[in-house]
């Protein structure tokens, strides 16, 4: 009996199907690591001085959870017209966007104190920020352009299905890992100049924080790029919300480590004072300005 089905349309159910357990995993993962660090978060939350960089924390922590909710709707729903299915994926898209970039945003304000609160090195990275946005906002303008929202090809993929995402958007991931790069490089340069006359623990977890994000950053990009040009049809984009969550996972998770460095140790004693030094007392360089007042 001959199928109701052409061969495409099963490959691509398939490959749909399959994908929807990379999502599903993916959500597993996050929450799972919410529950491990709850006490952890809660602990932060209260006890951290506030400030912009704690307003980029929170974002970066808890928008994630927005975006994987939608993710997982727009790909495991039922019954979304292709209409809604395309307001859903822009939307996807643009949280994912904006969870990287305030994740890269902690990033560039560890640096900001590591060059001492430094307006030019501020400037410099922020213009090259705005650059990159407006780079990857034109790029990703011609990949949406190309993208096509289809009915499912089977009864058995009740979410969107989106095909003809352009390679070209593979661009938006090196434009990633050069500005990563210039992260890296500037706070290894800091590192560099000061590594000898600071002890600190805290400017010794920033830099090794500088090197493990890059690495990071590097693998996921890389391995989109990769995925980019060797998939076609829906696989294309299997690692983009998994990058886009565990950038944020990782990034928060090393602020957790960091505020911890900062608290004091009573007698070498695993129990903490409840109340933390600022981390405005730490100075680098020949300032007494020079601090790390951005992180706060």
């Amino acid at each position: 009996m001959e199928s109701l089905y052409s061969p495409s349309d099963i490959a691509t159910s398939s490959t749909l199907l399959k994908l929807n357990y990379v999502y599903v995993a993916t959500a597993v993962i996050w929450a799972y690591d919410y529950c491990l660090t709850f006490s952890d978060e809660i602990a932060f939350l209260y006890k951290s001085d506030r400030g912009k960089f704690k307003v980029f924390y929170i974002i970066t922590r808890y928008l994630p959870f927005l975006v994987l909710a939608i993710h997982l709707y727009t790909y495991l729903g039922h019954g979304a017209s292709t209409s809604v299915c395309s307001h859903l994926y822009m939307i996807d898209f643009g949280l994912s966007a904006l969870s990287v970039a305030c994740s890269l945003w902690m990033f560039i304000l560890r640096a900001y104190a590591l060059w001492g609160r430094s307006r030019k090195v501020l400037l410099f990275m922020t213009g090259t920020f705005v650059i990159i946005v407006i780079a990857v906002i034109a790029v990703s303008t011609l990949f949406k352009s190309a993208s096509k929202i289809l009915p499912p090809p089977t009864p058995a993929v009740t979410g969107c299905n989106v095909e003809g995402e352009n390679h070209n958007t593979f661009f938006t991931f090196v434009l990633l890992i050069a500005y990563e790069l210039e992260i890296l490089l500037l706070s290894l340069a800091r590192a560099v100049k000061q590594h000898r006359e600071s002890r600190s623990q805290l400017f010794k977890v920033l830099v090794h924080h500088s090197i493990f994000h890059f690495i990071f950053a590097i693998v996921f990009s890389l391995a989109n790029i990769l995925a980019l040009l060797l998939f076609t049809g829906p696989a294309e984009g299997v690692l983009e919300v998994l990058q886009s969550s565990m950038h944020a996972l990782v990034v928060t998770r090393m602020q957790h480590q960091l505020w911890q460095t900062n608290r004091i140790q009573v007698d070498g004693a695993e129990v903490r004072q409840s109340i933390s030094i600022p981390l405005s007392v730490l100075h680098f360089a020949d300032s007494p300005t020079d601090d790390v007042d951005a992180l706060q």
